[in-house]
């Protein structure tokens, strides 16, 4: 159980990185104003989660380390190249989103009371981000012009694939199994997506 947990808390440290680079990179692309104060006081929360997922990792006996598979795939989001609207809904609406509903089912599947007490105090602050891109979204996405939302849909498909990938370890079987699921559940993301404005059918 102790290994599960250093995978799994693993993975969610890579996200919570992941999420913390790229609120930064957002922070250096928009101008001063609201939304970039709350994209400096979310990558602070991301960090400090990774802090405390770390803490946790330490005190039951495990490496506190990112997963390095998980890692590489959402890096490319602190290096998105593409308009500073799209990256809104790679965070908010997909990155975040997932992350949230994986630490509630982990607190299932560890039952670990320390990783109980640690999570539920991330996930207030994950569901005040979920919040902030619902808010968000529509005017990010209200900047994009058809090109762009095509590029952002691709993007952000390219590194569900690659989490995917990442989380089957290159198990062909295992793969297979989760790649059918991921296809079911991005046609849901797609849809979550064109309720807050980015509808790009020729890119699902």
């Amino acid at each position: 159980m102790r290994r599960f947990a250093q995978r799994a808390v693993g993975g969610l440290i890579a996200g919570e990185e992941a999420t913390a680079s790229a609120c930064k990179r957002l922070v250096d692309l928009l101008p001063p104003g609201p939304a970039r104060d709350c994209l400096s006081i979310q990558a602070e929360d991301e960090e400090r989660h990774v802090r405390a997922y770390c803490g946790y990792l330490e005190r039951i006996g495990q490496p506190a380390e990112p997963n390095e598979r998980i890692r590489e795939a959402t890096d490319r989001l602190a290096r998105w190249s593409g308009p500073p609207a799209g990256l809104f809904f790679a965070i908010h609406v997909v990155l975040e989103g997932e992350a949230l509903g994986l630490q509630q089912d982990l607190e299932g599947d560890l039952d670990c009371p320390l990783f109980r007490s640690i999570n539920r105090r991330v996930t207030q602050d994950e569901a005040r981000h979920v919040a902030f891109g619902r808010i968000i979204s529509p005017v990010a996405a209200s900047e994009l012009d058809d090109h762009d939302r095509r590029r952002t849909v691709e993007e952000i498909h390219a590194v569900w694939t690659d989490c995917i990938r990442a989380l089957s370890a290159e198990n062909f079987v295992l793969w297979r199994a989760l790649s059918h699921f991921a296809d079911r559940h991005w046609r849901a993301q797609l849809a979550n997506m064109e309720q807050y404005g980015l509808s790009a059918p020729e890119a699902a």
